[in-house]
C-alpha cells in the first residue's frame, strides 16, 4: 500500500487562539440572542445510534485564508475546550467552511446564508430532513 505523507501545515500560534476562543464564545451564547457580528455559524450534528458520535461543522468567513487542515484542527481545539476529550473522541467528522465555499451553500444552504448576513439570529427548530439525510437544521428568527 503506498502512503503520501505531508507535513502538518502550521498556522501562527496566537491566530489560532483567538479564532478558538472566538469558536467557544459562539458556542456558549444561548441560542435565543442574537449572533454577533461577524461570529462563525456552528453545526453540531449528532447520530442517535450507540455509540453517539458528532459532526462538526463551522460556517465562518475569518476561515478564508487558512487551508483546511487548520481550520479542523481549530474546531477540535474549540470542542475541546469547551466540553473536553471525551467530545473530541465521540466527533468522528470536523469541517470549516466560508460561507462562499461550493460545498457549504451546497450541503448548508441557511446556514450559508446565516453566515453571509452576520446579524441574524437564530433558534433551534424541529429536525427536518435535508440534502444530506440528517435533522438538526436551524431558522432565521
Amino acid at each position: 500500500m503506498g502512503i503520501i505523507k505531508r507535513r502538518e501545515s502550521i498556522l501562527d500560534p496566537d491566530l489560532a487562539k483567538e479564532l478558538v476562543a472566538e469558536i467557544v464564545s459562539e458556542i456558549r451564547r444561548p441560542n435565543r440572542s442574537s449572533r454577533p457580528v461577524g461570529a462563525p455559524v456552528i453545526i453540531q450534528e449528532e447520530s442517535g445510534g450507540v455509540p453517539r458520535y458528532s459532526h462538526w461543522y463551522v460556517i465562518w468567513d475569518r476561515f478564508a485564508d487558512i487551508d483546511t487542515e487548520a481550520r479542523s484542527r481549530v474546531i477540535m481545539d474549540a470542542v475541546e475546550e469547551r466540553f473536553g476529550k471525551n467530545e473530541v473522541l465521540r466527533t468522528s467528522q470536523v469541517m470549516g467552511l466560508t460561507p462562499e465555499e461550493p460545498l457549504a451553500r451546497e450541503v448548508f444552504p441557511e446556514e450559508s446564508a446565516q453566515a453571509a448576513v452576520p446579524t441574524t439570529a437564530v433558534r433551534e427548530t424541529p429536525a427536518r430532513y435535508g440534502t444530506r439525510g440528517t435533522p438538526s437544521r436551524k431558522t432565521k428568527t
